[in-house]
């Protein structure tokens, strides 16, 4: 099997699980927090999609979010927080109770067609390369945050692989993992 093929398949699975988890969340569980000190379920899954837009979009290719499209210009208050890297829990609170599941899932679907369009041109020679990442972020003042570059500072020099198969699949399945807890936790009574 070709790595490029490898990634979609794993990119896909990672989309099918987020619409697994969030699919019968209900409003109240989207915005609650079952443990203290953990993000809520709606705060994860937002950023799930979020981060993969951001690795993929900028970080690797050098070209805008697919979330700068107007479709979710009313995410705009939000646009600070960037993908929600190194922000602090109540700045995580505040985009669960600005996003609705749906617009969520949406999201994560346009981010995933967006990203298998662009894999699909690469063969897998492409996969070594590295990109310009400090070029292509120094343009985005939400990702020049101390939190942003305490998060990320050891991903500048990765080739694009291992961008795709660490931050854009296998931290979110952590996430996706952690999401199953939560709603488990959610489901017991907190």
């Amino acid at each position: 099997m070709k790595a490029t093929a490898l990634l979609e398949k794993q990119l896909i699975g990672v989309n099918s699980m987020l619409h697994h988890v969030a699919d019968d969340l209900s409003q109240q569980e989207w915005a609650s927090r079952p443990l203290r000190g953990e993000n809520m379920p709606g705060f994860i899954l937002w950023h799930i999609p979020r981060l993969q837009d951001h690795f993929v979009q900028v970080w690797i290719r050098g070209v805008p979010e697919v979330v700068q499209d107007e479709r979710w210009a009313h995410w705009g208050q939000l646009r600070p927080l960037g993908a929600g890297l190194g922000i602090t829990l109540e700045e995580a609170d505040r985009i669960a109770q600005c996003v609705q599941p749906a617009e969520v899932l949406a999201y994560a679907d346009v981010v995933l067609r967006e990203i298998l369009n662009w894999l699909a041109t690469l063969t897998d020679d492409d996969l070594v390369y590295i990109p310009h990442a400090r070029k292509h972020l120094a343009p985005y003042p939400d990702y020049q945050t101390a939190g942003h570059h305490a998060e990320t500072h050891d991903l500048l020099d990765l080739p694009i692989w291992r961008l795709l198969s660490g931050p854009c699949i296998g931290h979110v399945r952590g996430h996706l993992g952690e999401l199953a807890l939560l709603k488990a936790q959610l489901r017991a009574g907190g």
